[in-house]
């Protein structure tokens, strides 16, 4: 049970705390941040010594964005010298949430190490402590954090490994590492081995030296594993089949994925443009149209559809196109605020 649960568990049914507690409850589930304030203060100025109580307004404040008001309540939480030893990391490890989520990137890197100091297998300061390593681009330090966690968790961490690995893999070729980062991205593949980014990654450094068909090969898997990596290779994977002089293959390859995933918008989109490409205008359109109404992507084949007549000179018959990438826009869900992991 964790301390927010102990906490309201141990309120017993008929006190006036228990109410205090409910009603606190009852509104921080409704969304009620203002009253379950309101009850966690009074009953904070009742019950001055009960620690748990500031911490749960600490959490109100927290939730709510008042990262100063829940740092500062943390910190003179800490200052108490009757905090027993094991409440002492928690409050902690509260305040090094805070830093976290209000940015203050050292103090929290410095909590964290202060509460596995204390306590070497606390898991929350240890997925927070991993969180923030990423952050901070420190992914082979983040990496040991995953695996001391999995140790505590008792859970699988290979899928965390990977996307470490491939990180590093992706600095390393940033800062033209090419073999440090064949090495982390074959690692990543090692523990995960249908991992399309991975093979985006593996296709491009085995180009950079030269080995067009290996390149193939790994474009062509990332593509059959991850649709979302259709976006990357495709026009990779075309200049790789016209470089070995095998360019219609790039349609059978399409052909071969739209069979086992028709509504794979960026495949279609992408066999649209090489058909273009080869005069085949009318098969390419042809395509788009099957895609729009199959319901996948409509706006960006409705899009693509429109640039490809208007690129072949038919403006005559972009009319119908064009009104219907106009109704798709009006209707398309506006763009989601980006959103940062607590």
């Amino acid at each position: 049970m964790s301390w927010i649960g102990r906490f309201f568990a141990a309120r017993r049914p008929g006190s006036d705390a228990h109410g205090s507690v409910e009603r606190a409850l009852l509104a921080s589930l409704s969304g009620d941040a203002d009253a379950a304030e309101a009850e966690l203060s009074t009953l904070g100025r009742e019950r001055p010594a009960d620690v748990d109580v500031f911490r749960a307004l600490a959490l109100v404040w927290s939730r709510r964005g008042e990262f100063l008001r829940s740092i500062h309540l943390h910190q003179a939480l800490l200052l108490r010298r009757d905090l027993p030893e094991g409440v002492r990391v928690c409050v902690l490890a509260d305040l090094a949430d805070d830093f976290r989520r209000a940015g203050f990137l050292k103090r929290a890197l410095a909590a964290y190490e202060e509460v596995l100091i204390h306590e070497p297998r606390h898991a929350r300061a240890l997925a927070g402590l991993a969180a923030l390593l990423r952050t901070l681009r420190d992914h082979e330090r983040a990496l040991e954090v995953v695996r001391r966690l999995g140790r505590v968790e008792g859970r699988d961490t290979r899928e965390q490994e990977a996307d470490l690995h491939l990180a590093i893999a992706e600095a390393a070729h940033a800062e033209g590492r090419a073999d440090a980062a064949r090495r982390s991205v074959k690692r990543a593949l090692r523990l995960r081995p249908e991992y399309g980014p991975a093979f985006v990654l593996l296709g491009t450094l085995e180009a950079e030296r030269g080995k067009d068909a290996r390149a193939l090969a790994a474009w062509c898997r990332a593509a059959e594993l991850d649709p979302r990596c259709g976006s990357l290779v495709y026009p990779r994977l075309e200049a790789a089949f016209a470089a070995a002089g095998r360019t219609r293959e790039i349609a059978a390859f399409l052909r071969g994925l739209l069979e086992k995933r028709p509504d794979d918008a960026s495949a279609r989109i992408a066999l649209a443009r090489a058909l273009a490409a080869w005069g085949e205008v009318d098969a390419a359109v042809a395509e788009l149209r099957s895609g729009i109404e199959r319901g996948g992507d409509v706006v960006a084949s409705r899009a693509e559809l429109c640039r490809l007549l208007l690129e072949a000179g038919r403006d005559g018959d972009l009319r119908e196109p064009l009104r219907s990438l106009l109704d798709a826009l009006e209707h398309a869900s506006p763009p989601r605020a980006l959103e940062t992991s607590a």
